[in-house]
């Protein structure tokens, strides 16, 4: 289990403290953690769709 701590750390610290406002982590560090979402880059572009699915959905209308 000691390999979770520091996850299950981060999580605990990271919401809003309902009496406060404020997290713990903010507390303690004077900023509000990064999450892994927070780094990832997200595509928004278009997703190209290839015959295959287009040939699934047309198959999943008909039944």
């Amino acid at each position: 289990w000691a390999k979770w701590l520091l996850l299950l750390e981060h999580v605990y610290n990271s919401p809003l403290h309902a009496s406060t406002g404020i997290s713990p982590y903010f507390l303690l560090h004077g900023f509000e953690p990064r999450s892994p979402l927070d780094i990832l880059e997200v595509n928004t572009g278009l997703i190209r769709r290839s015959g295959e699915t287009e040939q699934f959905e047309r198959a999943m209308r008909i039944q």
